[in-house]
């Protein structure tokens, strides 16, 4: 007899699953709503009641053999996780699934080498970027005002690097930008799941979507990246991308990615400021 089981953090990883429960068979990737996901001060994952919640991972059908590996593994008997029920959507369906849910919700910073095993998962299951990106986030120590102006004043010469690359015209194809600030692509998406983004129609589709993608990377990259630091810097870069695509016209790419880079670069000097929330 199987049942379904949706892991979130280490389990994700297929090497994981497959030394642990090798009879286990993944279903694919999968969001459980009403949940939220965060590292507890053991260093480990966990997952908690949030009304606004929503927790990406992967739905896998288990044995019993395998469950007693996972319970094992968990620290059922120890009192370190529980069973838990949840309701899990896959593919436009939604189905039951046990998940393991810690007994301790204090928030810590991730073991050693923890981080890197769910990532692996996350992005071998194809979970969204933006989660991807999150859980990047979480494995940052928190940075010291010297910390971020030093982080802030390279990724600044990073941004005019990139501009000087920009101006030569040098750039590499790239798979349309997706976010929940912007979408780019070449055809209108009539999708509901999308209608609630703003969007950029635009035969340069994959240029401004490699440039968008570059400049994240710049800002990924530095300690003072949080999730309020993206999303506030996401939202200017968007509506700066919507105004010049609308004033310059969406086929002008470099224009208008050079104002995006001029946005980026007035990120950069108000975090060095310190007049720009970083939280």
């Amino acid at each position: 007899m199987t049942q379904n089981y949706f892991s979130y953090g280490y389990n994700m990883n297929r090497r994981e699953m497959a030394d642990r429960c090798p009879a286990a068979t993944p279903v694919g990737a999968a969001v459980v709503d009403g949940w939220s996901f965060h590292i507890n001060e053991r260093g480990v994952a966990t997952i908690e009641a949030s009304p606004v919640g929503r927790v990406e991972g992967v739905l896998w059908t288990v044995t019993e053999a395998c469950l007693r590996e996972l319970d094992r593994f968990e620290g059922v008997a120890g009192g370190l996780y529980r069973r838990e029920t949840v309701t899990v959507e896959i593919a436009g369906s939604k189905v039951e699934a046990l998940v393991y849910v810690a007994d301790c919700h204090r928030i810590g910073r991730p073991r050693a080498g923890y981080l890197e095993v769910i990532l692996e998962g996350a992005e071998d299951f194809g979970l969204s970027y933006d989660y991807r990106e999150d859980l990047q986030i979480l494995g940052w120590a928190d940075p010291t005002p010297d910390d971020v102006r030093r982080a802030a004043h390279l990724a600044g010469n990073e941004l005019r690097r990139l501009g000087e690359q920009l101006a030569a015209g040098r750039w590499e194809a790239a798979e349309p930008w997706t976010s929940r600030h912007l979408m780019i692509s070449t055809e209108p998406i009539s999708s509901p799941n999308h209608s609630y983004r703003p969007s950029l129609v635009t035969p340069c589709a994959a240029e401004l979507s490699w440039l968008l993608g570059k400049v994240n990377e710049i800002f990924l990259a530095a300690p003072f990246y949080s999730r309020p630091t993206r999303d506030l810097t996401l939202d200017r870069l968007a509506a700066t991308a919507l105004a010049e695509a609308s004033r310059l016209g969406s086929e002008a790419w470099q224009l208008v990615g050079l104002s995006i880079l001029e946005e980026a670069i007035e990120v950069i000097r108000e975090i060095e400021d310190g007049c720009f929330w970083a939280a």
